[in-house]
């Protein structure tokens, strides 16, 4: 009784009948038995069943069969060569359906996702077609244009489309299936497809740009009112830190407002801390900086300090956080340049300081003590002379004060002229005054030969000595001496006054 009820609203049903067939369905649903929400979708399938794009629910529902419908209600148009039925045009066609008696009551639209929980009408399916029905194998439809799919697969009952937008696919794209490839299906298995859709300046749609290259700072003022923009920190040789060198969206896609994207920001080269190679052997520093990530310029150069083959540091030098992979020049020594050194004075000096300038000088100390009064650990003499050129390594004798002595007892040797005769008196004065005397008895005695005197004193000084003939009276200051006790030395300065001592013989 309800189909003929139905087929009778079909003949008549147009847009002005949209409110009687809203109320002879809600009688249907009143018949059945069957809730609101469930005749809502009996609705909606039935849509399908018809072969109709329809836009009253999430989605839009297009079927693959062809249309042959009266095309004056002005609830039906034609969009991409198919029909696109709305509200009333749509009730129409599910009154045509409905009274073919090609409606499987369960079958349930909801939101993008089909359901199948009941059975096919008896009217719906022929004997002879369910004798041909078969059992096939599910194709790959993703990534295939929609309307090449609709004259692939002839056997499939019912194949429903759902129109998403997805940036990630053009236009008419099939990206999703609910039945997966390789999976066996029969006639009477629904298939649901979900196609890409088109979005509109109305829709709040925009061109993604490209940021890659730019600041991500930039970037975040510039489009953060339009992007939900995720920043991605990774390490990056090729870009500076903090510039974008990755999208998820290419750029040239339309996108909504909102969209998600994630764009990686690079956080520079990768940095480690540069070892400390100094002091070692040039193979040994170099396969270190190369083990920590670096890339070695080896260079050479002369060096006082550092002996030849040996590293004497980076450039970076050690301690530095730098980027893996990037150049360190490691400067290995090839020895001095200049072998000789100049010698300081370091008489006036202490001790500790005195072997610290000559190191400095790339000479070595040797350290004798000597018995001084006053200037205690002070150096009173070195053994080599200021400014003299040396050889590195060169060991210079430095004399250090205990700071006090007791007198030094020495013996001077005076030689004496040829032709000597008569008695002489023998003085020796220091600052003018004497201090020791002797007398030579005999001239003869000691004529060509030598007369010694016996000094005592400290530090030093300087001796006189005079002769004085006691046979004529007459005074001569024959030899002067400088005397250095310390060391316990007596040198003649200057020569003998021979000539004067035997003119007083006259």
């Amino acid at each position: 009784m309800m189909k003929n009820r139905l087929k009778i609203l079909g003949d008549r049903a147009s847009d002005s009948d949209a409110d009687i067939l809203r109320d002879e369905f809600a009688d249907f649903g009143k018949d059945a038995q069957i809730p609101d929400d469930a005749r809502e979708r009996i609705l909606s399938s039935v849509m399908g069943k018809a072969g109709f794009k329809m836009n009253g629910t999430n989605g839009v529902i297009k079927g693959h069969k062809n249309i042959t419908a009266n095309k004056t209600d002005n609830n039906i148009t034609e969009h991409n060569g198919k029909l696109r039925i709305h509200r009333g045009g749509a009730i129409a066609a599910c009154i045509a359906v409905l009274a073919a008696g090609a409606v499987t009551t369960g079958l349930f639209f909801k939101g993008n996702n089909i359901k199948y929980s009941g059975t096919t009408s008896n009217d719906a399916i022929s004997s002879d077609e369910e004798s041909k029905t078969s059992e096939l194998t599910m194709p790959n439809y993703v990534g295939m244009n929609i309307d090449d799919i609709y004259d692939v697969d002839e056997n499939i009952h019912d194949v429903f489309v759902v129109h998403e937008y997805n940036p990630d696919y053009d236009e008419g794209i099939v990206f999703w299936q609910n039945i997966e490839p390789g999976e066996i299906i029969d006639q009477n298995d629904n298939i649901i497809l979900k196609v890409s859709d088109s979005i509109s300046e109305q829709d709040g749609a925009f061109t993604m740009p490209n940021f890659v290259g730019k600041n991500i700072v930039q970037v975040q003022q510039d489009w953060g009112d339009k992007l939900k923009i995720d920043a991605v920190s990774e390490y990056n040789i090729e870009y500076e830190e903090g510039v974008i060198f990755w999208q998820s969206q290419s750029a040239g896609k339309s996108v909504k407002e909102g969209y998600t994207i994630t764009l990686k920001v690079s956080k520079g080269k990768q940095k480690t801390v540069i070892p400390d190679v100094s002091d070692s052997e040039s193979d040994v520093a170099e396969s270190e900086l190369t083990a920590a990530g670096f890339t070695v310029v080896l260079r050479s150069k002369y060096d006082d300090n550092v002996p030849e083959g040996i590293a004497i540091g980076t450039e970076p030098a050690a301690g530095t956080e730098y980027a893996l992979d990037g150049a360190v020049t490691l400067y290995v020594s090839k020895g001095p340049l200049d072998t000789q050194v100049k010698v300081p004075n370091v008489v006036g000096l202490t001790k500790e300081k005195a072997i610290t300038v000559l190191k400095e000088n790339k000479l070595k100390a040797d350290v004798q003590d000597l018995p001084h009064d006053g200037d205690k650990g002070k150096v009173i003499d070195q053994s080599l002379e200021p400014d003299w050129r040396v050889e590195r390594d060169t060991e210079v004798t430095i004399y250090v004060s205990t700071g006090e002595t007791d007198p030094v007892d020495l013996t001077i040797s005076i030689p004496m002229p040829d032709g000597l005769s008569g008695e002489f008196t023998l003085d020796g004065y220091v600052n003018g005054k004497r201090r020791y005397t002797q007398i030579i008895s005999d001239g003869k005695a000691v004529s060509g030969g030598a007369v010694t005197m016996d000094i005592t004193g400290k530090n030093k000084e300087t001796i006189t000595v005079s002769l004085t003939n006691e046979s004529t009276g007459k005074s001569v200051n024959y030899a002067e001496f400088f005397v250095d006790y310390d060391k316990k030395t007596a040198e003649l300065n200057g020569s003998l006054n021979k000539d004067g001592l035997l003119a007083t013989m006259k």
